[in-house]
């Protein structure tokens, strides 16, 4: 129902805009001559310099709920360090082996979350890293193997992180802004830890992650989990938390900031809002966002850009 249908619908009788409706009608029923002169004197009515519609519209209309900005941890972190540990741990490997491993490593992570999601079982990230890493090297030393997953935990973010965040500061968005991960708290806490741009953002009640719900992304609970967060459930998000609700427009109120394709079906499939960080500039490819129907809602090359692509979305 639209806010003008609202208001019609609680206006007292005696309201000079009920009137001036009222009017319009019996105008229209029983004066089809006059219809231009009634349709000018509603244009006025309506018009933004209105008092009685201001007014009306300021009492009466309810206060829509503020965007909230869901950002994928692992969209901040580049990875692309963990190769130089695993050159100096495998010093007998080419370069091409090298990077062939970490993408393979990478790749398993992923696969044994989607395949626990599947079997309905749940074990923390920071497990699933090591039994990858087993599964890709599997002679590998304890010694590398013990430096390999300590590395993976300290992470650097990538160059264009801080100066996103601090943009987002200046534009009022810290309070509203919140980071999501496939992670552990244990693994979040480490590479948050690691990186003083998102401890200086990042305040601990803004630092979610998908261990409570026991799922990963992209999991349907693993969204609808991130609005019950202790955090999340005080915004106004059009979440009930006292009835462990969600509202059609909750999920219109969220916007997911990733740079896993994945990641965005798997939001756009819970209805919220989508901003994909396509650094490398492929477009959007995902076959099966494109038979479900699903894409995001804006593509941009850097995070710098991703301020402007939550305002086009909507909402603050």
């Amino acid at each position: 129902m639209s806010i003008r249908r609202n208001i019609h619908k609680y206006r007292p009788k005696t309201d000079p805009l009920f009137q001036h409706h009222k009017k319009l009608r019996e105008a229209r029923k029983n004066k089809p001559h006059s219809l231009p002169t009634a349709l000018k004197h509603h244009r006025s009515l309506h018009s933004s310099n209105n008092p009685v519609l201001l007014n009306n519209l300021s009492t009466q209309s309810p206060r829509m709920p503020r965007q909230i900005v869901n950002i994928d941890l692992f969209t901040l972190i580049n990875s692309a360090p963990i190769t130089e540990t695993l050159s100096v741990e495998l010093p007998d490997y080419t370069s091409s082996q090298i990077h062939e491993l970490a993408t393979e490593w990478r790749k398993s992570q992923i696969q044994y979350a989607l395949r626990l999601n599947s079997m309905q079982t749940y074990l923390p990230f920071s497990k699933i890293i090591a039994a990858s890493l087993r599964a890709t090297l599997p002679s590998i030393s304890t010694k590398s193997f013990n430096t390999l997953t300590t590395a993976y935990g300290k992470l650097p973010v990538y160059s264009d992180v801080a100066p996103f965040l601090q943009k987002m500061a200046e534009l009022g968005r810290k309070q509203s802004t919140y980071v999501h991960a496939n992670a552990d708290p244990a693994l979040m806490k480490s590479l948050v830890s690691a990186n003083a741009p998102l401890v200086e953002f990042f305040s601990p009640d803004r630092i979610v992650t998908v261990e409570r719900e026991g799922c990963y992304k992209p999991c349907p609970r693993a969204y609808a989990g991130f609005l019950n967060a202790p955090g999340v459930a005080n915004e106004d998000s059009g979440f009930d938390s006292d009835t462990a609700e969600v509202s059609d427009e909750a999920g219109r109120n969220v916007v997911l900031v990733s740079a896993h394709p994945w990641d965005v079906v798997g939001a756009k499939n819970c209805g919220w809002r989508t901003v994909l960080v396509d650094r490398k500039g492929e477009g959007w490819t995902d076959g099966v966002g494109a038979e479900l129907g699903l894409s995001p809602d804006e593509i941009v090359r850097s995070l710098e850009d991703v301020p402007g692509a939550l305002q086009r979305v909507g909402g603050q």
